[in-house]
């Protein structure tokens, strides 16, 4: 079928074209899929930034409440001026666009969101914002009074509860758009992926009949579709491969004569349930595989499309678990554990069972970030992470709720001791100290704990009762 075709006049200009298209539609899909992967990585960039607000809202109300009951200690008014500035840096961010600043403390920039429910969420933080901002930047210009630190005090405090939620309706909202943003995108890629086929489909049948017509014009024809990344096959009604690509030959790793001889039943499988082929090494590659028949010169031919999906599958992976992940310790992040506490919750009413949440936080964590340096702070989480991990059971999850903060799902509680002993065990982990880079660090944590249906009913309302009362056990300890 090799041979040297002649095209000219009217049919080599839509030859040309159709070419042209196919090309440009491949690059164009190429293009979509690095676009959606730097889609996610920014998206996922807000939504850790909006989650982190959470945290810094509540780091706001402690260091003044620290700060009112320690007569006003320079430690707690340094947190005060980082955790206020990184905060307002942040809303300002997803107000105008600009730098703000990530969870490993590093400027980054982001756009402003122009959707309107983040433009609400955002107008009323600003609103509960304005009669609070002149008291903190009087009280770290060094002009407070110990009655306006109390007025300070007692206004964030009143505000803390709708701060939270304002800031846990921002972290969903993100979400949401980046899930509409990739759908759409999606969309887009499909309708580009079907147009290309059909744009390809419609350059081999052209090229076909003209093969048909002079045998010695098919060198342009293998040429199109040696040069094609995909891996293209054209078998017979009875199966028996009529033509491979050299795409088809590496995935093979066959030769078009030992391919010829082959039928389709014994070049692709199914694995899992899903389209796979088997290379002369014996290994399994997973395949997407499209099939159009057609029809040439009165005679039925299937094509048949392979796409190598094990780069793909490891690439959807990454992206999975990065979306699903704390980046440096490895748990799962706070959406993961809000779907599962979901779960789980669906599961204990369906049983009549009980459900433990267990809230975490680490006691002057800033402390080691900033004499020690953000690195080996890093470290010390890692750690404390993989300690928690190898603490609880295999049917509990531990997750990164904030910067230094954790959740701790317990599954199947059956009683108060049980309770207590999960206790003593994670205030356990924080018993000995942590050796990094040669140095022993000593770190403790406050916890607090929340029970369904006992104390709650709904995962709102769970998280918010363990942290209560986490901060009911740090209060206390602080006295």
């Amino acid at each position: 079928m090799r041979g040297k075709w002649k095209l000219c006049g009217t049919e080599s200009s839509k030859l040309v074209i159709a070419i042209c298209l196919f090309v440009l539609m491949d690059c164009t899909i190429l293009g979509i899929n690095v676009y959606i992967t730097q889609m996610v990585e920014r998206d996922a960039l807000a939504i850790n930034i909006a989650g982190r607000q959470r945290m810094l809202s509540q780091r706001l109300f402690k260091s003044l409440l620290l700060i009112h009951q320690t007569e006003q200690s320079q430690v707690y008014r340094d947190e005060l001026n980082y955790t206020y500035n990184r905060f307002v840096t942040t809303l300002e961010g997803f107000s105008e666009g600009g730098i703000v600043f990530d969870g490993a403390d590093n400027p980054v920039w982001i756009e402003p969101v122009h959707d309107q429910q983040v433009r609400e969420i955002l107008n009323t933080t600003w609103e509960i914002l304005a009669p609070i901002q002149p008291l903190i930047e009087s009280e770290l210009a060094g002009n407070g009074t110990s009655r306006s630190l109390l007025q300070t005090v007692q206004v964030v405090q009143a505000d803390n509860l709708k701060l939270l939620d304002l800031m846990n309706s921002l972290t969903l909202r993100m979400e949401q758009l980046s899930r509409k943003k990739t759908q759409l995108i999606r969309q887009v890629q499909s309708i580009a992926m079907l147009v290309t086929l059909v744009n390809f489909f419609l350059i081999v049948r052209y090229l076909f009949l003209r093969a048909r017509k002079a045998q010695t014009e098919s060198r342009t024809l293998l040429d199109l579709i040696d040069n094609t990344s995909a891996s293209l096959l054209l078998t017979d009604q009875q199966g028996k491969v009529v033509m491979t690509n050299r795409a088809s030959q590496e995935l093979f790793g066959l030769s078009p004569e030992q391919l010829a001889e082959m039928r389709w039943s014994e070049l692709v499988t199914k694995t899992d349930g899903r389209d796979a082929i088997i290379d002369r090494d014996g290994q399994v590659i997973p395949v997407e595989l499209k099939q159009r028949d057609v029809c040439l010169d009165g005679v039925n031919y299937r094509f048949n499309t392979l796409l190598d999906m094990s780069h793909v599958k490891e690439e959807h992976a990454r992206l999975a678990y990065m979306a699903n992940h704390d980046p440096l310790t490895g748990l799962v992040n706070r959406r993961v554990m809000f779907d599962r506490l979901e779960l789980e919750l669906r599961h204990a009413r369906r049983l009549g069972s009980k459900l433990g949440v267990f809230f975490i936080d680490l006691n002057k964590f800033k402390a080691v970030n900033d004499n020690l340096g953000h690195k080996l702070g890093d470290e010390l989480l890692v750690e404390i992470a993989n300690r928690l991990q190898q603490t609880v059971r295999e049917t509990d999850t531990v997750a990164r709720y904030g910067g230094d903060e954790f959740i701790l799902l317990m599954t199947g509680v059956s009683d108060e001791d049980q309770v207590n002993a999960m206790k003593r065990k994670l205030f356990a982990v924080f018993e000995q100290p942590f050796s990094l880079q040669g140095q022993l660090i000593s770190q403790t944590a406050s916890v607090g704990y929340a029970c369904y249906p006992l104390d709650a009913d709904n995962s709102a309302d769970l998280i918010h009762v363990a942290d209560q009362t986490m901060f009911a056990h740090k209060h206390s300890a602080i006295a």
